[in-house]
């Protein structure tokens, strides 16, 4: 599967965003333009883990917050690439959200 990445900045200390993050994930997901099911989260630290579906495809991946920036690794579908610039973008306004 290909793999997408996406890194956002931020001043909040690792400590501050892990805590928005999982404070606002549930809401996001739920408020998300397209249905997410079978939304699997585990955190160890200041790192997720996470996989869900979309339209029947698996999304894997993962999320590294450290104190300067938020880093996310996507496993998606082929056929996802050919809209790589809209999820790319899409997941960078999520975690602008959960940062906020």
């Amino acid at each position: 599967m290909p793999k997408l990445t996406v890194t956002v900045e931020h001043s909040l200390g690792a400590e501050e965003a892990v805590r928005r993050i999982k404070e606002k994930q549930e809401s996001v997901v739920a408020t998300s333009e397209v249905q997410v099911t079978n939304l699997e989260i585990d955190w160890n630290g200041n790192d997720m883990d996470y996989q869900f579906q979309v339209f029947g495809a698996k999304i894997s991946g993962t999320m590294a917050v450290t104190d300067t920036d938020v880093t996310t690794n996507m496993s998606v579908p082929l056929l996802a690439m050919a809209m790589k610039g809209r999820i790319t973008s899409q997941v960078e306004d999520r975690l602008k959200e959960l940062l906020s």
